[in-house]
């Protein structure tokens, strides 16, 4: 299985960032990837060029953080701008494998009109964002991946693999059928139990399906199969399970990116209080570089 090979940290100086910094240094180095750590003085009205007169402390400040961990010397670069497009802009550039960034405290109704830099990178971006929560203590070892048995889903697992090969992923799946309209009728409640337990072998026949075509591994795939909404369910698994990091994609069976069709990959970055990976799909970057192409 591939490595990654570049690796793009985006920082705003905060401790949050710090986080950041630290997960893709140890990233760097679990996948001996070039790593790049880009800083971007948000442009406001007022501060054009404020970063030609801060730039030498800020470059040494991060040079100073990286010492430490025994790294050949990241590439620093300091821009103004608007900090997601020129994140996504720059990753696109440098052909980066992963955009690592810090999470800025996700308050999900304030961000479905306010989103932040790491919601605006995974709504607009076409690149895997890592979501760091937690400060790195060594490699990821226990990794949730909901799934939902489509082959966005399972380039999203073989990304996560990928990501952290030597982890124990724990492949879970919520299914959900007309069992809750079914409670307020008038149908007895032993054939909606029977429905229910044959719609639960059927998922657990599809995702031993689903299994069977991942390439090898399979001693370290963990499935789980639930009964309820996906939000909820994942919500619930992750607190019982404490993972080091759940994966998600922005896209599920009608390959759609979950801004236009659902909340799944937002619930997971503002709920779960670990670091949360998005692996975008394979159509939503065609479009965004066909769009790239129609505005150059």
């Amino acid at each position: 299985m591939s490595k990654l090979k570049k690796i793009l940290a985006a920082t705003d100086l905060s401790p949050r960032g710090d986080k950041a910094l630290a997960r893709a240094a140890h990233l760097a180095r679990e996948h001996n990837a070039k790593l790049a750590i880009l800083y971007v003085q948000e442009q406001r009205a007022g501060n054009k060029g404020k970063i030609d007169k801060v730039a030498g402390f800020i470059e040494k400040g991060l040079r100073e953080k990286i010492t430490a961990w025994s790294l050949d010397a990241p590439a620093i670069t300091l821009v103004n701008g608007k900090p997601s497009l020129e994140i996504i802009r720059r990753a696109r550039d440098a052909e980066a494998d992963l955009i690592v960034a810090g999470d800025h405290g996700v308050n999900l109704l304030a961000d479905l009109v306010r989103p932040g830099t790491a919601e605006r990178l995974v709504r607009q971006g076409d690149r895997p964002v890592l979501v760091v929560k937690r400060t790195a203590r060594g490699p990821y070892r226990r990794v949730l991946v909901p799934v939902d048995f489509s082959e966005h889903s399972r380039g999203v697992l073989e990304y996560a693999r990928r990501l952290a090969p030597d982890a124990e992923f724990h492949v879970l799946h919520a299914y959900e059928g007309i069992e809750r309209q079914l409670w307020r009728t008038d149908v007895r409640k032993s054939k909606i139990m029977r429905y229910q337990r044959q719609s639960a072998k059927h998922a657990g026949h599809a995702m031993k399906a689903f299994l069977d075509r991942i390439d090898g591994g399979s001693n370290k795939l963990r499935p789980g199969i639930w009964f309820g909404r996906a939000p909820h369910v994942i919500s619930m698994v992750s607190k019982r399970l404490c993972p080091d990091l759940v994966v998600v994609g922005t896209a599920g069976r009608r390959g759609l990116p979950h801004l236009l069709l659902g909340s799944v990959a937002q619930h997971v970055m503002g709920e779960v209080q670990c670091d949360v990976l998005v692996v975008p799909s394979v159509r939503t970057r065609m479009e965004l570089e066909s769009n790239s192409r129609r505005a150059a």
